[in-house]
């Protein structure tokens, strides 16, 4: 079934898999590295030096202008692990071995056993032991020396050892094909993404205890945990992660965050030459595959340069763990034979460029952070250090990486804690780090403008606008982008609206911050009124997990701009039920259109509800701090002092007092004090709708006429811009001096000048299946290769009043027809992306 269904979704496109699932390589593609001996030698070596020499620095890592600050920092960080190390009773339990699983009797003991031993006390003892900071007491200490030997011997005796297993449960002990225990080894639970730590740690101390017996065990177990770096998920951690062919050794961002820590640790540990050779082959497929443009929803770059993971965008945590290490593989295997792919190179690059594009500065939008809502600072603590690695010429030394960083730099802001922050149970990311930032220091460097323009990512749902130093964004969901996360560990479970067009003005703040601009997501937030969403306003309530991860049977969900400085966002909302299962049949045209400092946001044919709690519109709900005088004036504005443009005749409302409401966990109870706005659509609307312009920082109205709202077209004119924006979102002939025709749903934006036009078109739909079929997360999307199905060319043909031609010749776009006063251009659309095109008129 599976089979048949794959054939008709692609439609001719296919991907080449070989028995059992696994990828038919092509040689091609996958050419092998043939090296003598003597090259070997030089290139393991090399790689080995960089990746030690990354995680404890050298003889001038604290000796520069940050160096004491640092130095403090490091002897913080192991302080506490290593003085609990040195106290830990080695007697105890000694020789039973860890077998307890999750939600048994004994689990939460053992776990709080291991778990330190293995993220914290191994690694804290082998930096102590190896990196030479001032006053580290602990450098060359033979007490530490020992002090870590005991804790290995005590691991393997417990059962850490070659042969251990990571089961949660017997269920997935018992699943064919799992691994089971050999030899007195143990099984732990939740620690198969958590084990690099303990690599680093017989990485950076072999040279101490190489000739012994325990080095031997302990190097066992260090190859027995490279499969950690290809799996293809916490339940089958075993299975290798396969992908199609030309992805044939894409490993998803969880595996690459392991990759670099175990598997590549392995092969630097490894002596025999032909197996160095294989698995440092091995590694760059591995890093040159898994930072490739990836068609569908895995893992992890998309077309347009965003991260994901969970088959969605992730802003936060995994795109921002994956960065470090995807840059950390670049670095290390840089110039020598093994080197990864400059395309693939180039892809990480671009990763970080969108990744601080959607960070104003250092905050991100609500709508991708995952089920983490209120972590923002993730290009301070994780995407750093992957910033410093490509502009430092210590590491790649890009030209255009050195104005970001630039940019983004500052002591006070950014602090060092990314050189403490290694993720996955490692407690540092690698000291060499301040070295790259030391001699960046030492250059002029220009830093970048605040980037300025129009931008919309496909594959997130999300458009951004920016000028001067603030950023607005919107985040939508549809067929192919859900809509929010929540975590088992009560995480998000109020996320429901995130992604129902919540509008994020960040414009506040030094730096400009989400808390600053008014959302205070932790002090009496309204989950339910997020800007910019239509929404039905249930009643905040302790609660648990929902339905997360919902998509809607609605492809219109895009945006287009046709010149990069303006835009316009639009999308269907179609919401069968509630998280909880309570049926609302919630639906609305949504648009925004963005100009310069203006933005409009419209609304049409809203329907829906439950019948009990209103349908709302929320134009902002802003945190008033102590000591605030805001009031609500007939110019209304909220207290970040954005201006708010309203018709008369609107179901406006607002509210300024305490409101009540939890953590994003679902039970911790908060209040705070705000002023709120939006737009009262009843409890049982029928074809309601909004308007409401935007003066961003107060900047004036703009003069605009929206010439059509409903549910065909929302159009918009910018007369003094010679700007219109249009959301066709069906097939349609309009009366309109620039457009008469066009053959699907799409976006458009045309920029006229004297006897010219700029034009941009998407279509947003990106036709991964066909429009009948309903995408579903586990029962469509996780079907293996299904995760793969890439976007499909969708050709929309647009019919323009007049006579033009194009100004210079596009694969993209096509003349099919010029005829009395029309002509008809052909746009070969696909991704969703928009294409712009420079039209004369004759």
């Amino acid at each position: 079934m599976k089979k048949a269904l794959m054939g008709l979704l692609l439609l001719g496109t296919s991907f080449s898999f070989g028995e059992a699932g696994a990828p038919a390589i092509d040689p091609a593609l996958y050419p092998p590295v043939k090296l003598g001996r003597a090259e070997l030698v030089t290139d393991h070596s090399l790689i080995k030096e960089r990746y030690i020499r990354f995680l404890i620095g050298t003889d001038k890592t604290f000796h520069g202008k940050f160096g004491k600050e640092a130095a403090v920092g490091f002897l913080e960080r192991i302080n506490g692990p290593i003085g609990k190390a040195m106290k830990f009773d080695f007697s105890k339990d000694v020789g039973k071995v860890f077998h307890v699983f999750q939600d048994e009797p004994g689990y939460k003991e053992e776990f709080a056993v291991y778990s330190a031993l293995l993220q914290q006390y191994v690694l804290a003892l082998a930096y102590g032991y190896t990196v030479n900071a001032p006053d580290n007491p602990y450098y060359q200490n033979p007490k530490v020396l020992k002090c870590y030997l005991q804790c290995l011997a005590y691991l393997y005796g417990r059962g850490v050892r070659d042969g251990m297993t990571f089961h949660y449960n017997e269920s997935r002990l018992n699943m064919d094909g799992a691994p089971q225990p050999e030899d007195g080894a143990g099984n732990l639970v939740k620690m198969e993404l958590r084990m690099g730590a303990y690599c680093q740690s017989v990485l950076l101390m072999e040279p101490y205890f190489k000739k012994t017996k325990m080095f031997k065990e302990a190097r066992a177990l260090v190859r027995h945990l490279e499969m950690l770096g290809k799996t293809s998920g916490h339940v089958r951690y075993y299975d290798p992660y396969i992908g199609p062919n030309g992805f044939n050794f894409l490993a998803q961002s969880d595996a690459m965050q392991n990759y670099g820590d175990t598997t590549l640790v392995s092969a630097l540990l490894e002596t025999d030459p032909k197996r160095q050779a294989e698995m440092l082959l091995d590694t760059k497929r591995v890093f040159t595959d898994s930072l490739k443009v990836v068609p569908g929803w895995a893992d992890t770059i998309k077309p347009g340069f965003t991260g994901y993971h969970h088959r969605g965008i992730y802003g936060n945590a995994y795109t921002g763990g994956f960065i470090p290490q995807a840059a950390f593989g670049v670095y290390v295997l840089a110039g020598t034979h093994y080197e990864v792919d400059a395309e693939s190179v180039n892809n990480v690059k671009e990763l970080i460029k969108t990744y601080r594009l959607y960070c104003q500065k250092y905050s991100m939008p609500f709508g991708i952070r995952g089920r983490m809502p209120v972590n923002t600072d993730n290009i301070n603590k994780q995407v750093f250090p992957g910033i410093l690695i490509y502009a430092s010429a210590l590491g790649l030394d890009d030209a255009e990486m050195k104005g970001i960083f630039k940019r983004l730099w500052n002591l006070d802001d950014v602090t060092l804690e990314f050189l403490f922050f290694g993720g996955r149970g490692k407690i540092f990311r690698g000291m060499y780090a301040l070295d790259m930032l030391e001699q960046l220091e030492t250059e002029s460097i220009a830093p970048e403008p605040d980037p300025n323009g129009f931008w919309y990512k496909p594959y997130g749902g999300l458009a951004i606008h920016r000028r001067a130093d603030w950023m607005a964004a919107v985040k939508g969901y549809g067929k192919y982008v859900w809509d929010y996360e929540n975590g088992s560990k009560l995480e998000n479970i109020y996320g429901q609206y995130f992604s129902h067009g919540s509008l994020t003005i960040f414009s506040k703040g030094n730096p400009i911050n989400d808390i600053d601009s008014g959302y205070n997501l932790n002090e009496g937030w309204d989950w339910y009124r997020m800007p910019g969403t239509t929404a039905v306003h249930f009643t905040l309530k302790p609660r648990g997990t929902l339905e997360h991860r919902e998509f809607s049977p609605e492809t219109f969900l895009g945006g287009v701009s046709a010149d990069g400085q303006n835009g316009v966002f639009g999308m269907a909302l179609n919401q069968a039920k509630f998280g909880d299962g309570t049926a609302i049949n919630l639906k609305a045209r949504k648009s925004v259109f963005f100009v310069d400092d203006f933005i409009l946001m419209l609304g049409s044919d809203i329907s829906g509800g439950d019948g009990e709690h209103a349908v709302e519109t929320t134009l902002f709900q802003s945190f008033l701090p102590t000591g605030s005088n805001f009031k609500f004036t007939s110019a209304l504005a909220d207290p970040a002092g954005n201006r708010y443009y309203i018709p008369e005749g609107s179901q406006l409302k607002t509210f300024k007092g305490i409101q009540k409401s939890f953590l994003d966990n679902g039970k911790t109870r908060t209040t705070g004090n705000y002023a709120v706005a939006w737009f009262d659509h009843g409890c049982n609307p029928k074809g309601a709708e909004y308007e409401a312009g935007i003066g961003v920082r107060g900047a004036t109205k703009k003069e605009y006429e929206v010439v059509r709202k409903d549910k065909q077209l929302h159009q918009v004119r910018f007369p003094n811009e010679k700007l219109t924006g249009y959301a066709f979102f069906q097939p349609l002939e309009i009366e309109d001096p620039i457009i008469s025709d066009v053959s699907d749903q799409c976006l458009v934006m045309a920029k006229e000048s004297a006897g010219g036009l700029e034009l941009g078109v998407a279509n947003p739909d990106l036709n991964i299946v066909d429009r009948s079929f309903d995408v579903d997360y586990q029962r469509f999307i996780n079907e293996g290769e299904n995760q793969y199905l890439p976007s499909r060319p969708l050709p929309l043909d647009v019919t323009l009043k007049g006579k033009w031609r194009l100004k210079s010749p596009s694969d993209k776009v096509a003349l099919i027809s010029q005829g009395g006063n029309s002509t008809v251009l052909r746009f070969n659309c696909i991704d969703g992306m928009d294409i712009r095109v420079k039209l004369i008129q004759e």
